[in-house]
């Protein structure tokens, strides 16, 4: 059965899926039951209404394995993920479509900037990095994205996921003990910091078993979500192996919030807290449902912060004749372009060969390109980002071009770690060039502006953005298919995305982090909601 759950992980956050993007949902009648019934699943989630806006939502319930679809008789509908998985993967390569108009004219437009998640990397006292998903940010012609898990990751999850943890209440004469079993699926279902996506899967757990909150020591958080009517506040548990709290509520404008600062350690490196609820009076399980959760962060490192621009192998050039330097001048003004109006700003680009490197130079050359693999678990990453006397920096690693189909970069969301140790990414990888079918030699070479696009992309999912609107795709990675966009007022969600391929009526089509490049060109800033969540999560991060 592990073995089963383990294939269900990897091929869920597996590359180049491109799930559900039919148009099955795309005609919904007025008919369709505006006002149901709220529904309870087996397990005792409360689902809510299947209304006319929620047709075709689907909701992953981990403790039945089963997704939970809103249909267009206002009925939520069962299925079960085996057989869920067996439905798409009939249908996944007659979905998969080539390209966005950055191709060849003749091919068909729909490339994805899908992004990666961070899936779970085994650490040692428990402590897992997270590549982030929805993202693992990819930015390509196909819908791409997810990066591969670690087996023996998933099988630590599996193996300790029944591990009773004990939390010690610090609230005055509070001195019970609260035994917590935690589900074996929390890990996938994070919760990241100034993140706005709807997360029902994941807010469902932080009730039941307990969810997982991906953190940075040496920084503030509160964790908050509505108030429960006819209920006092729970004692809020957060626990990694090493650290333990329990934090009462503040009671405010109809929420519980919940504050805490966790101490700079001798590496500030993302870390995995385990989260409980438990009632005061009695010690007992919270279990009553939670909505609209989220986790704010506060930092105080610097808005400003360094790029490395690494050259992998042969700097193959672009298709404008730019050399690395020149890119390397412009990423920097194209950044702070992306950034205007707020106080973020790159302050240098540092151009570095891989073949320069002091110790792994000897691995490459720059006689030879460098083909790309389309991971972030790759050894060649994460070593060459280690470079002394440029730490501390966001690394972009520019290669010939991705080894998987219409892919042109990718990078994970909220990968935390600039300061290059421990868990976390500090990188986003890029290529020059794509190839549209692998088996084919035909290698297509891209514009300066178009490189500078993808990495300004990923890059945004690297510092925590979600695309504006999700894909099937995305939302498949995030095992939440309720995120179906990334909750910000100023990046208007558009349906039409995984009913159609016209993507022409959609009003956030330009902004640098929609799904779906069209027209070769974005917008050149940020909005303001966007860069409010690169500054927070920026100032998380050492530098």
């Amino acid at each position: 059965m592990g073995a089963f759950f383990r294939q269900i992980f990897l091929i869920s956050i597996a590359f180049g899926i491109l799930i559900g993007c039919s148009e099955n949902s795309a005609n919904v009648s007025s008919e369709a039951s505006a006002a149901s019934a709220s529904q309870i699943t087996q397990s005792g989630y409360d689902l809510g209404s299947c209304t006319i806006d929620k047709i075709g939502l689907e909701i992953l319930v981990y403790e039945e394995m089963a997704y939970y679809i809103c249909s267009q008789s206002g009925l939520w509908v069962r299925m079960t993920v085996k057989d869920y998985m067996a439905s798409n993967a009939e249908s996944s390569s007659a979905e998969e479509v080539s390209s966005s108009s950055h191709l060849p004219s003749e091919m068909i437009s729909s490339s994805s900037k899908t992004d990666v998640e961070f899936s779970s990397s085994s650490k040692t006292d428990a402590e897992f990095s997270s590549s982030s998903s929805s993202d693992d940010a990819s930015f390509s012609y196909n819908e791409q994205g997810s990066e591969s898990s670690s087996s023996s990751a998933f099988q630590k999850l599996s193996s300790e996921s029944m591990a009773e943890l004990f939390f010690s209440s610090t609230s005055g004469s509070q001195k019970c003990n609260a035994n917590i079993s935690l589900g074996k699926f929390n890990s996938l279902l994070p919760l990241v910091p100034n993140d706005f996506a709807a997360q029902d899967s994941a807010e469902h757990r932080l009730a039941s078993t307990g969810t997982y909150l991906r953190i940075l020591p040496g920084a503030s958080y509160t964790l908050s979500f509505d108030k429960v009517e006819g209920h006092n506040a729970p004692i809020l548990a957060i626990a990694s192996t090493r650290q333990k709290y329990s934090i009462e509520a503040v009671d405010t404008l109809g929420r519980w919030f919940y504050s805490f600062t966790l101490p700079k350690s001798s590496k500030n490196t993302l870390t995995s807290y385990y989260t409980a609820l438990y009632n005061p009076d009695d010690c007992s399980v919270f279990t009553e449902k939670t909505s609209h959760v989220h986790l704010s962060g506060f930092g105080n490192y610097s808005t400003h912060f360094n790029i490395n621009l690494i050259i992998m192998g042969k700097y193959m050039g672009t298709s404008d004749g730019v050399s690395a330097e020149e890119l390397a001048k412009a990423l920097q003004n194209r950044f702070n372009l992306a950034f205007s109006g707020s106080e973020i700003q790159v302050d240098k680009i540092n151009l570095l060969y891989a073949v320069d490197h002091p110790k792994y130079g000897s691995a490459y050359t720059s006689d030879e390109p460098y083909i790309l693999t389309a991971s972030l678990y790759n050894s060649d990453y994460s070593e060459i980002s280690q470079w002394t006397g440029y730490e501390k920096s966001l690394n972009i690693i520019l290669g010939y071009y991705i080894d998987k189909k219409n892919i042109l970069g990718f990078a994970p969301r909220f990968g935390a770690a600039l300061n290059g140790q421990g868990t976390g990414y500090s990188y986003v990888i890029v290529g020059t060039h794509y190839k549209s079918d692998l088996d084919s030699n035909t290698v297509y070479n891209q514009a300066s502006s178009m490189i500078l696009e993808t990495i300004v992309h990923e890059s945004g999912h690297y510092f925590g953005l979600r695309h504006t609107s999700s894909s099937i795709s995305d939302m498949s990675k995030d095992f939440d298919l309720s995120n179906v966009e990334d909750g910000l007022r100023d990046t208007p969600y558009c349906a039409e995305i995984n009913t159609s391929y016209n993507y022409g009526n959609c009003a956030d089509r330009y902004n640098l982090e929609f799904p779906y490049s069209t027209d070769g060109y974005a917008d050149d800033f940020f909005t303001s909601d966007q860069l409010e969540i690169i500054r927070k999560n920026l100032m998380l991060m050492e530098h």
